[in-house]
């Protein structure tokens, strides 16, 4: 074997592997976000706790759901909704954690970078109350089904 099959093989054996493929849209949602590996949940019920991204497209939290381990957190932890503020006025842009009961489980954040929003998911995770007893009705511009946690009040205190 020559000097050109090892130098082929070495020129093989140095590239990237290609990206993966973009998740499907959310199921009954646009998809608002320009994450394209965060499987964006629509507004089926779930027990799984929302991870509810309120921002722009391509604003600073959206950018932040583009880093290889927030998307492999959320899809494996959370069930991740993005809306712009619009659909939700009354709502921070802010990420929020409510679970399936409709009750906040950690104040609303905007993480700096990759490993502050993992810490908070963390946070969330190991957490086994609300921080927030209760939700004040919200404003939605889109139909958000009645058993959805975020049309849920939280009833614990």
């Amino acid at each position: 074997m020559g000097p050109v099959f090892f130098f082929l093989l070495c020129m093989l054996g140095c590239q990237d592997p290609p990206d993966p493929p973009a998740t499907p849209p959310p199921s009954g949602l646009p998809r608002y976000s320009t994450a394209p590996h965060v499987q964006w949940a629509g507004l089926a019920p779930t027990d799984r706790i929302l991870a509810v991204f309120v921002d722009e497209p391509g604003g600073p939290l959206d950018q932040l759901a583009h880093d290889a381990d927030v998307a492999t957190f959320l899809n494996d932890r959370f069930s991740p909704i993005f809306l712009p503020p619009a659909l939700a006025p009354d709502l921070p842009r802010a990420i929020l954690f409510i679970d399936s009961a409709g009750c906040l489980r950690h104040p609303p954040v905007n993480p700096a970078s990759p490993s502050a929003f993992i810490a908070a998911g963390n946070e969330v995770m190991l957490e086994s109350r609300s921080t927030k007893a209760n939700f004040e009705p919200i404003k939605w511009s889109i139909e958000v089904p009645r058993e959805h946690p975020l049309r849920l009040r939280c009833a614990r205190e």
